[in-house]
């Protein structure tokens, strides 16, 4: 791994020239970050880890307090920006809203709070998806992700949707939200793999579809930093 900044123990500096998104060399569990810088109109650069190999020698570095996972949680991704550095996906989205986003959001406790709940939960649904048998499955085995755990969590989201106090198509108004970018990640990947999950859920989908449509989504997507 060779990203371009310079780097300390947390008692030092690190500095580079534009936000670089650590990751591998896939979309996972970073996607939707690409999606809302994409859509900040910021800058930035993908560090690949190229492999296991390479990922279980950084974290060794880690461990003596050094290298690029130095003061994380030793996992990925982890951005960069300047002379910060943040680990774990609902930090590093909250911090990008708050530092390059002029959400309406940020100016109440309550929409705020909403949003961090809104964001662990696509993250929980993250996580289900990644540990069920859906790539190499059988349809029986996607009936059932599809039953036990979509109908739940598609079920959440759509509740959310109804009752927003905020008028649009967003979770909180007329522009998207870096919740937004989220729940549209993990909506688009599971419904990459199981067919059929938004039936019965049109405000879900009709946010699914308000998000793909905003040009920095397409754009994103089609370029090389998607994966």
């Amino acid at each position: 791994l060779e990203p371009r900044f310079s780097l300390q123990p947390c008692t030092g500096t690190f500095y580079c020239n534009m936000i670089q998104l650590v990751y591998f060399p896939a979309r996972g569990r970073s996607g939707f970050i690409r999606l809302y810088l994409g859509y900040l109109g910021i800058s930035w650069e993908n560090v690949v880890v190229k492999g296991r190999e390479e990922f279980i020698e950084l974290k060794k570095k880690a461990a003596a307090n050094d290298g690029v996972l130095a003061c994380t949680f030793e996992s990925l991704p982890i951005i960069i920006d300047g002379e910060t550095k943040i680990s774990q996906t609902t930090a590093i989205m909250h911090y990008l809203s708050r530092k390059y986003d002029n959400a309406a959001l940020h100016q109440s406790p309550e929409d705020e709070t909403q949003a961090l709940a809104l964001m662990c939960g696509a993250e929980d649904l993250r996580i289900k998806m990644f540990d069920a048998p859906l790539t190499n499955g059988t349809p029986e085995d996607h009936a059932k992700f599809k039953e036990e755990v979509v109908s739940r969590w598609f079920r959440c989201l759509t509740n959310f949707l109804k009752n927003k106090k905020h008028a649009g198509p967003f979770f909180f108004g007329e522009k998207p939200s870096y919740v937004d970018f989220s729940v549209f990640d993990i909506c688009d990947a599971i419904n990459d793999r199981v067919s059929g999950v938004f039936e019965g859920f049109d405000d879900l989908k009709a946010h699914y579809d308000a998000v793909k449509a905003v040009p920095a989504v397409e754009a994103v997507m089609k370029s090389d930093k998607w994966a």
